[in-house]
């Protein structure tokens, strides 16, 4: 395959271009394919489809924190769920979903993930329609086949979360930005509208997918003298209004929650959230690093890539209009969002980007216009295909935390009375819903309240001004000298200090014993130490 470098463009915008489907640039000189060449593809195809249908709704972890949390605040009677969410810092519309879903469906694991998992088949579904508006039935199959063996997409369809959630919502208004630049209806101008919506009651880092698309439909109006992009902007507006409800909730978070556990970001975090899309959260992922250089390459070929033949890509060096379009979308959004969350000082994770993802995952889909040679382009959607699966084994097969194995060894030994202490307070969550169904006293540092949700209000001032002997006392009071005190806790946690390692000092000194009955692991998301202390009298 050779490959020429051209400056042949016919945009008349010299940044973002105008849209038009290029399309017709592309032969079709590779489609004449024998018969049992189409029915094996069709086969492949289905096979890969089921897999990752399965993959989506397989994973026998039990909940981690985030999990955990999300599913005891929309479990809470539909009057308290706003209450909770202040504490937790979240929009509201992932929870009310949760709350009505398992109320049908039941609350065990795979009854509250299957919510996720659910959205996340019906993306894939979006992904064809929206694919095949973009750039005909190759894109449509490549966007529909990319997305469904992609790590990170299965990773969230097998989370308690709203990142899948998010996915589809953001992939329905990038989609509905790209086809209202093109043309104006009245369709898309609603369903932009209502995604943004969504969106903003969905995850607040969505905001900065709606800048970027706002300031594209602003460069579109100044440039282009565009009345579609202004359409579009006008939709965005009035959808801006549907969130003056929750504004206030919204200052009350911003003001006293968000994610005191992590650092803000650098510009860093863009290519190891490329590296999250390849390989999930399980890494290192060798399966990971090989589909992130295949990403990688296949966005290259979106944005400067022209088929001329069966063996032949030419690189327009001015980039391609759709190809760009997405990928720059992308990284506008990663860079607004990263800029913002570091000016203000929240932290970021990757997960949060699951609102822009889409738009990575169209630039990777749209590059198979590149292939004009119809082996060639299933061969390497093949292979995206399998590498993907690989990948994705990792991120649904292990233990997301230790809690199975706390609880384990608690129901194994314990007494009914006996006490779990926590620290900190997010091992809680998790290990608590482990431990359901036991008779149990527990308590959290350094609130010293029930572990089951996070309160994140003026978290590191709390747990600065936490006092440690009053939750010591607390804990021994209650178990008493016939009772004895589990405590799961973990040290290096930010803003904690020594404080966790010197609730197990203090409980050593008065208990003269102790038993470690585990230690933490490195492969999952909360590792944690147990400790036993045994009760003094018979």
């Amino acid at each position: 395959m050779n490959i020429k470098a051209t400056t042949q463009e016919s945009d008349k915008s010299p940044i973002l271009g105008n849209l038009e489907d290029g399309t017709q640039e592309y032969s079709n000189s590779g489609d004449d394919t024998s018969l049992w060449f189409k029915y094996l593809t069709v086969a492949a195809v289905i096979a890969i489809l089921l897999v990752s249908i399965v993959i989506r709704f397989w994973t026998r972890s039990d909940m981690w924190l985030d999990e955990a949390q999300t599913f005891n605040i929309a479990h809470k009677p539909l009057g308290q769920i706003t209450h909770f969410l202040r504490q937790d810092g979240s929009p509201p519309l992932y929870y009310y979903l949760l709350h009505f879903w398992i109320s049908l469906f039941g609350t065990s694991n795979l009854a509250a993930r299957s919510l996720a998992g659910v959205i996340s088949i019906i993306t894939l579904v979006v992904a064809w329609f929206a694919g095949n508006s973009i750039g005909g039935r190759k894109v449509a199959w490549a966007s529909l086949v990319t997305l469904a063996c992609c790590p990170y997409a299965a990773t969230y369809a097998t989370t308690n979360r709203m990142y899948s959630l998010l996915t589809l919502e953001g992939l329905l208004a990038i989609w509905m930005a790209y086809e209202l630049r093109r043309h104006f209806t009245l369709l898309r101008a609603f369903i932009l509208f209502a995604s943004v919506s969504l969106l903003i009651y969905t995850h607040y880092w969505s905001i900065f997918l709606i800048a970027a698309i706002s300031l594209i439909f602003v460069y579109d109006i100044i440039w282009r003298r565009s009345k579609e992009s202004l359409y579009g902007l006008v939709a965005i507006l009035l959808a801006g209004l549907t969130f003056l409800p929750w504004f206030g909730d919204f200052l009350f978070q911003h003001a006293h929650t968000g994610t005191p556990w992590a650092q803000a970001p650098s510009l860093s975090a863009i290519s190891s959230t490329v590296g999250q899309f390849a390989g999930g959260v399980a890494q290192p992922n060798a399966g990971g690093d090989l589909l992130k250089i295949i990403y990688l390459l296949l966005i290259a070929l979106a944005i400067f890539g022209i088929a001329r033949g069966s063996r032949r890509i030419e690189l327009d060096l001015r980039t391609r209009p759709i190809g760009r379009y997405f990928a720059l979308l992308f990284a506008l959004t990663m860079v607004i969002g990263v800029g913002a969350s570091k000016v203000v000082g929240i932290g970021f994770q990757a997960r949060y980007s699951a609102v822009v993802f889409p738009a990575f995952m169209l630039a990777v889909a749209y590059a198979f216009l590149t292939f004009d040679s119809t082996a060639i382009r299933r061969a390497i959607l093949g292979l995206t295909a399998l590498v993907g699966i690989y990948a994705s084994v990792p991120n649904i097969t292990e233990n997301r935390t230790q809690a199975p194995e706390i609880a384990s060894v608690i129901r194994a030994h314990y007494s009914p009375g006996d006490v779990v202490a926590y620290c900190p307070d997010q091992l809680g969550p998790d290990t608590s819903r482990a431990l359901l169904g036991l008779s149990l006293k527990q308590y959290a540092f350094p609130r010293g309240n029930s572990p089951e949700i996070v309160n994140w209000i003026n978290y590191l001032q709390t747990v600065k001004s936490a006092n440690l002997n009053l939750f010591i006392h607390k804990v021994l009071s209650a178990a008493g000298p016939s009772h004895t005190i589990w405590l799961v806790w973990m040290p290096n946690y930010r803003g904690f200090g020594s404080d966790c390692a010197a609730i197990a000092d203090a409980l050593y000194s008065v208990r003269h014993s102790q038993i470690s009955r585990l230690t933490p692991k490195s492969n999952v998301y909360e590792p944690s130490y147990l400790l036993e202390f045994p009760k003094l009298s018979g």
